[in-house]
């Protein structure tokens, strides 16, 4: 109970920290998966799985009024899924790294409306004139977010983790996966790299290279 209490309102910071106020980078994904790691006695594993979608999130930058790919959320669940002891093995790691990547981008949509909700209280609040409370709107900014972060974040996570047992049923496991996890952060460690530096076409080349080499080892 104690556990479940403190990833709700984790989940909830974790959101207002994001997207509202705060901004002292609890959101991260690397510090996201290390919090739930010492909520759970993962640590060491869910270091690993935050390593991932940091490098991730590296790649797509909120610049100006860009909403990136919310990759706080993908260190939440995947973190979650790793300290349930659900990941048994290669086959099993792949399948639950998919299914988050998949369901950040409906949970990055809730940010946008988020944003949508805010602006409309904002344009309100300005036919107000002198009546025009600023300490209202960031008192709702900050409760919307906060809300966003426990009902979303989690409600996406219990439909993510229920997909992956009905999956991973079908599965083999019971391999030592953590050599996958290291070998996928050096490969987008590598990636990122390129991403930063190279031509848009050796980007997209070497991310189909990994993705052929990666269909031919399983």
């Amino acid at each position: 109970m104690t556990q479940l209490i403190l990833l709700l309102a984790f989940s909830g910071i974790i959101t207002v920290d994001r997207a509202a106020g705060f901004n002292t980078m609890i959101s991260r994904p690397l510090v996201v998966s290390v919090i739930i790691g010492m909520i759970f006695g993962s640590v060491e594993l869910c270091f690993l799985g935050g390593l991932i979608f940091e490098i991730i999130g590296l790649v797509d930058v909120p610049v100006g009024t860009r909403i990136a790919r919310d990759d706080s959320f993908g260190a939440y669940a995947f973190s979650l899924v790793l300290s349930y002891h659900a990941v048994t093995g290669m086959s099993n790691f792949i399948l639950a790294l998919m299914l988050v990547i998949i369901f950040t981008y409906p949970v990055t949509m809730s940010v946008h409306i988020c944003r949508k909700i805010n602006k409309r209280l904002y344009l309100r609040e300005l036919t107000k004139g002198e009546r025009f409370n600023a300490a209202k709107l960031v008192k709702l900014g900050l409760l919307f977010h906060f809300g966003q972060g426990v009902v979303v974040y989690n409600l996406a996570f219990v439909i993510i983790y229920t997909l992956y047992q009905w999956f991973a049923a079908y599965l083999p496991g019971n391999d030592n996966f953590i050599p996958y996890m290291v070998f996928t952060i050096i490969f987008l460690s590598g990636f990122l790299l390129r991403f930063l530096s190279g031509n848009s076409y050796v980007k997209y080349l070497l991310f189909l290279g990994g993705v052929l080499v990666g269909w031919a080892v399983l």
